[in-house]
């Protein structure tokens, strides 16, 4: 990868990252980071995730730009509790952030959300749109019918995405299982499957409790589980399903519903965050939290597919990563030309 960002011109400057506690890492780059900072010099300094030292984001040398994608730990703070060593880093991340000379995001909605949540003037805030990869676009037939055969055995699905590891309530997963086996049971629907797509297991996370809720509801033989899947197979599990679902709380932009409506799979989704302005009118949005309106806004997708196929395909017409990375070096040549 280096080399191939050294023949288009870039210099790169790595430095090394400890080899156990990945968890602590951030420790490492608060001590590593200022040293090679200075030592390059730069006009901007850019981090992409919030890793702005405090030592460089107090330096008036240069211009310094964080990238906040969202702030889920600070206004889901009653359902995220982080551990400590989190929370110091993510209470020194946000210190740099309000320090830094810009901050950058995905969405109109996280801009919102930082300059009411961390006091910030809108001036100094900076939304670009992410967009999706070349790669997803819809597969072949035989691509899809691979895909199914290796994890529906061949029979039709409604998709989710995420990471059922760890801990994450705000994605709603048991509230899907309960909108799920309701219409299963409304529309007498014998071969319908929910599909969630993602890095699963563990005893005491996502993936348990949906089990555990499957086998309440009397449905564990229609939910299936892929663990991680590479993104050919991803495109190709989104081009044969059904309809993506996407019954999240919050959303810094929401990716995966452009990924569904690039490979042509219909999209329902929740009402709220970022999610109406990415998704535009291509999506069938419903009430959060409402389970009577999550199953009419499926109902409405099954019985109309071609209708939201089209209105995807011409969504995602708005986003591109050619305009986003032209919006970017526009935005930080700007920064570089202007004084504090």
């Amino acid at each position: 990868m280096y080399d191939e960002i050294k023949r288009q011109g870039f210099k790169v400057f790595a430095i090394s990252q400890p080899k156990n506690r990945p968890r602590l890492w951030w420790i490492h780059d608060q001590i590593k980071l200022p040293g090679l900072i200075s030592r390059i010099k730069p006009d901007v300094f850019v981090s992409l995730d919030i890793n702005l030292p405090l030592l460089t984001s107090i330096s008036k040398k240069f211009k310094t730009v964080v990238a906040v994608h969202d702030l889920i730990p600070l206004i889901l703070k009653q359902e995220y509790r982080l551990s400590l060593d989190r929370k110091i880093d993510f209470n020194l991340k946000i210190i740099a952030a309000k320090k830094a000379s810009a901050i950058l995001t995905i969405s109109k909605h996280s801009k919102k959300d930082i300059e009411k949540y961390l006091k910030i003037p809108g001036s100094k805030v900076k939304y670009i749109y992410e967009s999706t990869d070349e790669s997803f676009s819809r597969a072949t037939n035989d691509e899809i019918l691979m895909c199914k055969k290796k994890y529906v055995k061949g029979g039709k699905y409604i998709m989710t995405i995420g990471d059922y590891y760890g801990s994450d309530p705000r994605k709603h997963y048991l509230f899907l299982l309960t909108c799920f086996s309701r219409f299963v049971e409304r529309e007498r629907n014998k071969d319908l499957s929910l599909l969630f797509v993602g890095r699963c297991g563990g005893k005491n996370g996502e993936y348990s409790r949906i089990k555990k809720k499957a086998m309440e509801l009397g449905i564990s033989s229609r939910i299936i589980f892929t663990d991680y899947v590479n993104d050919k197979e991803l495109v190709g599990l989104f081009s044969g399903s059904e309809a993506f679902v996407y019954p999240t709380k919050y959303e810094g932009f929401g990716l995966p519903i452009l990924q569904a409506m690039s490979c042509g799979c219909p999209v329902v989704a929740a009402d709220n965050t970022s999610i109406p302005e990415v998704a535009g009118v291509a999506a069938e949005l419903f009430e959060t939290g409402d389970k009577k309106s999550f199953i009419e806004a499926l109902s409405r997708v099954l019985k109309d597919q071609k209708k939201y196929r089209c209105l995807g395909y011409e969504n995602i017409k708005r986003f591109s990563w050619k305009k986003s990375a032209e919006d970017f070096v526009s935005f930080v040549n700007e920064l570089g030309m202007n004084d504090e």
